[in-house]
């Protein structure tokens, strides 16, 4: 494989990984929204979570050799809430950082570890969980759409670039991103039942 083959095959893996992963957090966050969760289901927590990982790991570091997005794909108008949605998922969900930022109805950190006391007696000992909104989720869903509209468009311009480099056989062909000594593809095992 040529040093541009590589390249171009590294760019492809981390973009169609990125389109792939805001799909499955647009998914998970209009599944969040149709359900009308409260706090009190035990689903809420963990979508919230889940939304907020899968949107963030195209931008976070990877090991492999194909780097990360870099935030020149994120419009303009969402930039704000890119970098909010990156730092929530770094402070709150993915990580609980003791030196969270501090938020008012929090009195202070937002990652917390609080005793209650109750006649005397110590009753519970319990975390402070950081919640987003229904208006955030909605709009990381928004976001998440029109970037899967942009890597669709980025893949389909990479891939047709060697699109002579992949057999013409029937069969499962996968990208190599290891390095100059492989192929751009190889044939692999069966995992997909088209």
């Amino acid at each position: 494989m040529t040093e541009d083959q590589l390249n171009n095959a590294r760019t492809l893996w981390k973009t169609v990984y990125a389109r792939d992963s805001f799909r499955q957090a647009q998914e998970l966050g209009t599944y969040f929204l149709e359900q009308k969760l409260n706090e009190e289901a035990p689903t809420f927590y963990p979508l919230l979570v889940a939304i907020h990982v899968l949107y963030s790991r195209p931008f976070m570091k990877n090991y492999g050799g194909v780097g990360k997005l870099t935030d020149d794909i994120v419009p303009e108008e969402y930039k704000k809430l890119h970098s909010e949605t990156l730092n929530f998922r770094s402070w709150l969900y993915a990580h609980t950082d003791a030196n969270a930022p501090e938020f008012d109805e929090y009195g202070g950190s937002a990652n917390q570890v609080r005793f209650i006391r109750k006649d005397g007696k110590i009753t519970h000992i319990l975390v402070t969980r950081f919640k987003a909104t229904a208006d955030a989720v909605k709009n990381i869903c928004i976001l998440c759409e029109a970037l899967q509209k942009m890597t669709s468009r980025h893949i389909d311009n990479l891939w047709s670039r060697y699109l002579e480099l992949i057999p013409h056989e029937d069969g499962e062909y996968l990208l190599n991103v290891g390095g100059l000594e492989q192929p751009y593809v190889s044939r692999a095992k069966q995992f997909f039942t088209t």
